[in-house]
């Protein structure tokens, strides 16, 4: 059987969260970067969520319809400081 470098990654993610002073759970330089690239996208992901969400403010604040908005669209948007009403 071959182990895939995604082994390798949940292997030492693993081992980090049971003994995170050890050589296998430290981080790398790989590890460091990974997790640089995940802060990445997920930041770029909640940007565009973001933004998705001003415009259908906009377009319901335009068809008097802002009472639609769901409780998770509205604490998303107070969390954010944007204004709703």
């Amino acid at each position: 059987m071959t182990i895939k470098v995604e082994d390798m990654h949940l292997l030492r993610d693993l081992w980090k969260r049971i003994t995170p002073d050890t050589v296998i759970g430290a981080d790398n330089i790989h590890t460091r970067h990974s997790r640089e690239i995940a802060d990445n996208i997920a930041r770029r992901e909640s940007f565009a969520i973001l933004k998705r969400l001003k415009l259908k403010i906009e377009r319901l604040r335009r068809q008097v319809r802002l009472h639609t908005l769901t409780v998770g669209e509205r604490n998303l948007m107070h969390v954010h400081n944007v204004n709703i009403d």
